[in-house]
Order: C-alpha cells, then structure tokens, then sequence
C-alpha cells in the first residue's frame, strides 16, 4: 500500500509540474542535407540515403528532389564509385569496406554548402556465450567479448528458430530501471534498402569489462546471437533516435524535446559502420 501511495505522489507531481517557456535556437533556415550511411550490414552492396530536408512550414517539396553537384567516399584515401539509385534518394557502392578503414564521405547538393563526415570501421568481435533455460520460455545468457577495448561500443541481435523461420525476439536486462529513464538496452528498429534488423544498443557502463548478460523469453531451443561492435558516431546516434521515439514526457508535452545527434558537418545525420560475429546454439527444453 505504501508503495502505491508513493508511485501515485510520483505521477501527481509529475502531472502538476510547472509550465515553462523557452527559446528554441533553430539555425534551419533553408534546406540542408540528410545522410543515413550504416556499412557492415548489406551482402553485395552497401546502400544508402542521401536527402533534402526542409524547415517547417517550407512549400511541400519532395526530399529526393535535388541534384548532386559532387559526390565522393573515400576508403583510406581511395575513392570508390558511388551509383545512385534512378528516380530515388538512395545511392549504392560495393560491399566489403575492410575493418579498420577510414571512411570519408563529402557531397554538393544544390547550391549548397559542402557537406561531410567520417568515421572508422571497428573490427568484428570475438566472442563466447552461454545460455541456460531456467524456465520453459525465458533463458539467461552470459556474453563474453575475447578482444573489448576500453572505449567499444556494442548492439546485439538476438533470434529464435520458430515455425520453421527465424524471428527476432526481445532481449531484456534484469538490470536498470525503465520508469527511471536508464535502461541497459536500447531497442531500435533500423530499415535498410531491402531489409530491416532490430538492434538493441547496449548501455556503455553495462558493457565494461567486456561481459554483457541479458535474458530472452522464448520456448524455441534454437537461438542466433549476433554481437555487433559499432562505431562512436553510430552508438550515439542510434541512442538519440532512442531517446526521439521513447520520450513520453516531450510527447505529452511536460518535457522539452531531446536533442539530436549528428556527426555530419554542414549537414544532419548519421555516418557510420559497423562490424559484426554471431554464432548459433541449442538450448533444450526443460
């Protein structure tokens, strides 16, 4: 009961907050660039978005709507030809940027200004997990990464072998606390050209020391686990994108909205690669 009392006392003077106003220092005035490059994913080619965006309250614009007066993505100094898709905003290069590489990518929309980015490939992680079944549907798992590095960053896809296809299935922590906004996983779904793939980001501290633990709920007994090393520029875009969609409070307005992040210079958005090893086990019904 008293327990109740204090999430009840918890809402009410959440609801009863004070109303504020501030100033939104928006430097959009005009159309800028939109890039959304995430390599490491694709089989035969790496696929990407390119597009205008527009302040709001602009005249209704398409956002493939534009000409490229120069486009160039280098690969430790080289460049690679770039297609981009007829009619589309989309654009194509050749899979198989090696890890490690520097990446660079720097383009002229319009009459714009010049936009770049860069970013590092990080290198595939070596790993080892073990899961045990402690109920008919919910497994513990223990994730051991051989090479972590102070400073990596990691997502983890996690499927499950049921009615004769793979599905993706929801991972969870035991650890933190969602009603107090600090979860350890961050559930994001990211589309592709051709392919969706939903990435829980992994909190920073809670991959420290290179053990990740975490739990599912299925009753399958065959199980993907894909460790993914993602680059700086990708893990805290992908927990902005987080923090946009699961911001209850901006929604209802007794927040102000997130900020967002970007690592695209004259420009918005991501710019970015990662690296990934997966491994497939049993686990036996009880």
């Amino acid at each position: 009961m008293k327990n109740k009392i204090l999430i009840l006392s918890a809402l009410a003077l959440v609801l009863s907050s004070c109303e504020y106003e501030f100033d939104v220092n928006v430097p959009l005035s005009g159309p800028i660039p939109m890039v959304e490059f995430l390599d490491g994913f694709e089989g035969d080619s790496t696929r990407f978005h390119i597009y205008k965006l527009y302040p709001v309250g602009s005249k209704i614009q398409s956002a493939a709507d534009f000409e490229l007066k120069s486009l160039s993505l280098c690969v430790d100094g080289v460049e690679r030809p770039v297609d981009r898709v007829e009619g589309t905003s989309w654009f194509k290069t050749a899979a198989g940027i090696p890890e490690g590489s520097r990446m660079e990518l720097s383009f002229v929309m319009d009459a714009l200004p010049e936009a770049k980015a860069s970013a590092t490939k990080p290198h595939a992680p070596h790993f080892e997990v073990e899961g045990t079944r402690i109920e008919e549907d919910r497994c513990l798992w223990d994730l051991r990464i051989e090479d972590h590095k102070e400073g990596d960053f990691y997502a983890l896809s996690v499927m499950a072998y049921r009615d004769g296809m793979w599905q993706d299935i929801t991972v969870e922590t035991s650890s933190g606390n969602s009603i107090l906004a600090t979860p350890f996983m961050y559930r994001i779904y990211w589309k592709w050209w051709d392919r969706s793939l939903t990435l829980n980001v992994v909190d920073e501290e809670m991959a420290s020391g290179g053990r990740i633990q975490f739990e599912t709920y299925s009753s399958a007994e065959q199980y993907n686990i894909a460790l993914i090393n993602i680059c700086p520029e990708v893990y805290y875009y992908l927990i902005a994108r987080y923090n946009q969609d699961n911001n209850v409070l901006a929604m209802l307005n007794l927040s102000p909205p997130n900020f967002a992040y970007s690592n695209v210079e004259k420009g918005f958005g991501l710019f970015g690669a990662a690296a990934f090893s997966e491994t497939t086990l049993n686990i036996p019904l009880i």
